[in-house]
């Protein structure tokens, strides 16, 4: 079984700390610095360049230290709402509903939910002869 080595470096100029491989120890004025981004939502990306971090080493401590980090979704406007009735009236799939608003289908989906609103074609209705086949199995 291989073990894993952590591979340490002076890190030249002021400080003379060490700096791991995969990158820069976190200190406790580091997590608190996140822990405040988390709770102002600030999106990674800002985070990132404010703590000259990558966007994945900031995901992977938020997710650790189980924070919620940034805004990841585009928030909803009015005419997106007005539109998204719009498209549930017509009744397209939500796959349409998302290429036409440039959205994941995901979140077409869960903001119909939450207005309470159908998506798709509808639903096809019971014929006579679906309903004698159905009572013929019970």
């Amino acid at each position: 079984m291989a073990r894993l080595i952590r591979k340490t470096a002076k890190v030249s100029g002021s400080g003379g700390g060490k700096i791991n491989v995969r990158g820069r120890e976190w200190t406790k004025e580091d997590l608190r610095e996140l822990k405040n981004h988390s709770r102002e939502k600030t999106p990674a990306k800002t985070i990132a360049k404010l703590t000259k971090r990558t966007v994945g080493a900031l995901r992977q401590k938020a997710f650790i230290l189980g924070l919620p980090l940034g805004r990841s979704s585009r928030e909803w406007t009015k005419e997106d709402l007005r539109e998204l009735k719009r498209y549930a009236r017509q009744k397209p799939p939500a796959t349409t509903i998302a290429k036409s608003m440039k959205r994941t289908v995901a979140a077409v989906k869960r903001k119909a939910i939450t207005l309470r609103l159908s998506l798709g074609r509808p639903v096809r209705k019971w014929t006579k002869e679906d309903l004698r086949e159905l009572k013929s199995h019970s």
